[in-house]
């Protein structure tokens, strides 16, 4: 069990990888299984639990997107 869970963050960081930059990347990862640790919401089945992280995933690269553009803008 721990070596697929340790294959499905690897997987994470792959799909972020893709959509911030590499340096970026594990943070946004780290960030989205740490919002996961401390929730009170998330699903106990294995399954749900997976498709509930690859949904905290996409919402962290938005955030990510979010915060670079108010980044630049408060720059100008």
């Amino acid at each position: 069990m721990q070596a697929e869970w340790g294959a499905f963050r690897q997987a994470m960081v792959a799909v972020a990888r893709r959509r911030v930059a590499d340096d970026d990347a594990e943070d946004v990862v780290q960030a989205t299984l740490a919002e996961a640790l401390t929730s009170r919401e998330k699903p106990q089945d294995p399954e749900a639990l997976r498709r509930w992280l690859w949904g905290v995933l996409r919402h962290k690269i938005a955030d990510h997107y979010r915060k670079r553009r108010r980044e630049v803008l408060d720059d100008d």
